[in-house]
């Protein structure tokens, strides 16, 4: 039995629609072209800068359609690519090419070597900072610091111009002290005294300012103590100090305990009394360590032009002179005019050493 001839036909137009889409799907795939590229030395610049192309990568140029109006350069993708900083991946089942951008990341060595070079240039400036801050503390020391030789050198110019004053012989010595430089000056009452007794405090303070000023000229804004002390007792006469604003204190001991009488008493208040607001006085003393009677001679109109409390101020400075030799003396007086002996006042010292005058 035959085939109906329409249905043979319909399976040959079946057949051959199947093969016309499977040959045009292998077309798309596989297309074979013959083209002319021509090679011109192309260059190729990236921010103005000539990059290298390896050698089987270089740019082509080709004319669209074998038109020689339309000619196209061709440079090979992962070359391009890499100028640019990308990354190019092939996947061959898919035949694609994947062009990726690339994430900056700094190289982990190059970093590794920042961060050690901020460390180290951290410890170097920690280093420079100790290497000032000794260096500074040993420019102090260095200031302070008071060499065997400069202390005798000192010394030896201090005994040979500094040793005589006022006609009393004077021993001085310097050490180097915690605080900075102690002076120890003796001098022998045994010998001296009629002549130390007869100084002023003023005397002595001048004396020992002019002492300091010469340490002080070979060991800038050292610090200074020391003390005048008497020979065979040891007794301290005077003390001193620099202070803060480098200024000499000076404590004299009275008379230092070597006022033995009223002979002394009268000499040494002669000599610190003596001279008072430009004004000159005259004074004697009698009766006894225990009861005093102070008598003292003054131009009258000169007494009279000191005020009332210059005047007790003069006459409270004897008082105190007196009784830190003599604790327990009365003291008491008269004031006369030295030309006339008229008297002018009369004065007197309560136990409790206030002063009444009239």
């Amino acid at each position: 039995m035959k085939r109906p001839r329409k249905k043979i036909l319909l399976t040959t137009v079946v057949v051959l629609l199947i093969s016309a889409f499977l040959a045009s799907t292998v077309y798309a795939a596989w297309v074979d072209k013959n083209i002319k590229a021509h090679y011109r030395n192309i260059k190729i610049n990236h921010n103005g800068k000539p990059v290298n192309i390896e050698k089987g990568y270089e740019p082509f140029i080709i004319h669209v359609n074998g038109d020689s109006k339309k000619p196209a350069t061709f440079v090979p993708v992962r070359a391009l690519a890499e100028i640019l900083g990308k990354e190019v991946k092939w996947d061959q089942k898919t035949y694609t090419v994947d062009v990726i951008d690339k994430e900056e990341k700094p190289d982990q060595e190059i970093a590794n070597l920042m961060i050690q070079l901020i460390s180290k240039e951290n410890e170097i400036k920690d280093l420079n900072n100790k290497i000032s801050e000794l260096e500074a503390k040993l420019a102090e020391a260095e200031k302070d610091k008071v060499s065997k030789r400069d202390l005798e050198n000192t010394e030896n110019y201090l005994r040979k111009n500094y040793d005589y004053y006022k006609n009393i012989d004077f021993d001085i010595r310097l050490y180097e002290s915690k605080n900075g430089i102690e002076v120890s000056i003796i001098v022998d009452l045994d010998r001296d005294y009629s002549r130390w007794n007869s100084l002023r405090d003023r005397d002595i303070e001048d004396y020992i300012e002019d002492i300091v000023k010469e340490i002080q000229y070979d060991f800038k804004d050292a610090k200074v103590s020391g003390y005048i002390e008497d020979k065979r007792t040891r007794d301290k006469l005077v003390d001193f100090y620099t202070d803060t604003r480098n200024r000499v204190v000076t404590s004299i001991k009275g008379s230092s305990g070597y006022i033995r009488d009223l002979d002394d008493m009268e000499d040494y208040l002669n000599n610190e009394f003596g001279r008072y607001e430009k004004i000159d006085f005259y004074i004697k003393l009698s009766g006894s360590k225990s009861s005093v009677r102070v008598e003292i001679e003054v131009n009258e109109t000169d007494w009279k032009n000191l005020s009332v409390k210059e005047q007790d101020y003069y006459l409270e400075g004897i008082y105190d002179a007196i009784v830190r030799e003599f604790s327990k003396a009365e003291v008491y007086g008269y004031i006369d005019d030295y030309r006339t002996g008229k008297a002018l006042n009369d004065f007197e010292f309560d136990s409790n050493g206030k002063l009444k005058v009239w």
